[in-house]
């Protein structure tokens, strides 16, 4: 009975220190997200792993307004383009790979391998993806909005 009662102890003793650690944990993601998100101005929003993504989400919005798609190109297998999708709804995003025939309008986010050359298309691992437009607004090093003439 005494091992049955060790053991007992040993797993209670146990579970409260993981379900502290646990807590811990939560209430620092509590106090990260509300110093960076919560408590900041909208243009200046960080949400822990989608870093910039709101800011270019939200300064974004007004180019997509009346466009029934927009070409949007980001790392593979991240959740920004289906984020895109739910956040811009009526409006339509679509990766790269897609006809863009009616999509005017394309946001990079976090693509440092897509620039603009001289004649101002887009360009990805120097093969042109686009028709010639103009940057509308550039977000940071790696991510802008572009709109083709």
């Amino acid at each position: 009975m005494s091992l049955l009662r060790i053991f007992l102890f040993c797993f209670a003793v146990l579970w409260l220190v993981f379900d502290l650690r646990m807590g811990l944990e939560i209430l620092s993601y509590v106090r990260a997200d509300y110093a960076t998100y919560v408590s900041q101005r909208p243009g200046e929003r960080s949400l822990r792993n989608f870093e910039n993504f709101h800011q270019v989400l939200d300064r974004s919005r007004p180019f997509l307004a009346g466009q029934s798609s927009y070409m949007f190109l980001s790392e593979e297998g991240t959740p920004y383009l289906s984020h895109m999708r739910y956040f811009t709804y009526p409006s339509v995003p679509l990766p790269l790979g897609e006809p863009a025939e009616h999509a005017n309008i394309w946001i990079v986010y976090k693509r440092p391998d897509i620039s603009v050359n001289d004649q101002g298309e887009l360009v990805a691992k120097q093969q042109v993806i686009s028709a010639p437009g103009d940057v509308l607004e550039r977000f940071d090093d790696s991510s802008f909005l572009f709109r083709t003439r």
